[in-house]
């Protein structure tokens, strides 16, 4: 934690965001069929990664906050 890998504001902001969507969530996944959440899923992780591979900097890997010439 002292080395500034958690962004606590971030967190919390998740925290919250989650704990709000959960309720319609679960309320919405009875009127959904579970082949078809699990197909959603699929495509969004798909995406995701899709979307990280384009956006990948050689490099980049650093922590947040901190910049490359600092050294991770």
């Amino acid at each position: 934690m002292r080395q500034g890998y958690v962004v606590y504001r971030i967190g919390l902001v998740m925290a919250a965001a989650s704990l709000i969507g959960v309720y319609p969530g679960s309320y919405l996944n009875s009127y959904v069929k579970g082949s078809l959440l699990l197909l959603l899923f699929a495509l969004l992780m798909i995406a995701i990664a899709a979307r990280m591979l384009l956006r990948s900097k050689p490099g980049a890997n650093t922590a947040p906050g901190r910049h490359a010439e600092e050294g991770a």
